[in-house]
């Protein structure tokens, strides 16, 4: 089924599997049978992909764990932590789709951490959700804050933002020492542009709309201002690993500075 849709094709015929699981009939929907199991990561379709309960605190190693891992790593990892990123189907559903009837695959998605310490013995595990994975990394940055390369020049990355609910727009982001720039195409539903003072700055788990399903190349989060801005509630923002984590390397470094 992976190689007979594309990804955006997919992703439709998965929302709408999502949207049958989550109301009380399935309507347009049989109900879910087994499959062969799919694994993908960013990188594409998983071959290999080791039980993460093998991996022991105080006995496996750091290099250990990035080559027994390597399909699945999200290139965000550092020596004090391995991040891996992937989503798992064994199981379907007949959806009726405007080109009849599809399989719709029904995923699940990890995100495992693995820490190190100094000498890069396993300290810690955990397999966690995308409402979680935030808030664990700030954590081990904080504690490795002393490691972190010094956020002082601009840097500019590729993600999404979503003004209206559902509704996702391709932005660039520029990180600064002090601010955090979107600029997004301007049509009916994208802003062009939106400038937030980086200090006081926080991100949030992300509450998607229903049927909305996971992407796994990107983490959708919530980023809120303490300070008046455009914000509202806050703005929905998706970004991939590696640059969630320099992002989170701006705000620390921002509330250093406070």
């Amino acid at each position: 089924m992976l190689g007979q849709l594309s990804t955006n094709r997919r992703n439709v015929v998965a929302r709408l599997a999502a949207i049958c699981l989550s109301t009380s009939a399935l309507v347009g929907c049989t109900p879910p049978y087994p499959t062969h199991k799919h694994t993908i990561a960013p990188g594409g379709i998983v071959r290999n992909l080791p039980d993460p309960s093998t991996v022991r605190p105080g006995i496996a190693r750091r290099d250990e764990v990035l080559s027994a891992f390597k399909e699945v790593d999200t290139g965000a990892s550092s020596r004090w932590f391995f991040w891996g990123r992937w989503e798992s189907s064994s199981a379907a559903m007949r959806v009726m789709t405007d080109m009849g009837a599809e399989q719709g695959s029904l995923w699940s998605l990890r995100n495992f951490l693995v820490e190190f310490d100094d000498a890069g013995t396993v300290t810690k595990t955990a397999t966690v959700s995308d409402n979680r994975i935030i808030s664990e990394l700030e954590r081990i940055l904080a504690e490795h804050s002393q490691s972190a390369e010094t956020a002082s020049a601009s840097v500019v990355l590729a993600g999404n933002v979503s003004p209206s609910r559902g509704h996702w727009c391709y932005t660039d982001i520029v990180l600064s020492p002090s601010t955090v720039e979107f600029s997004a195409t301007t049509n009916g539903h994208c802003p062009s542009h939106i400038s937030l003072p980086m200090q006081g700055l926080t991100v949030g788990s992300y509450a998607a709309p229903r049927g909305e399903g996971a992407n796994i190349a990107f983490i959708r989060f919530t980023l809120r201002s303490s300070g008046k801005t455009p914000l509202g509630s806050g703005l929905p923002v998706s970004l991939k690993a590696n640059d969630i984590v320099l992002l989170l390397r701006f705000l620390q470094a921002s509330r250093h500075r406070c």
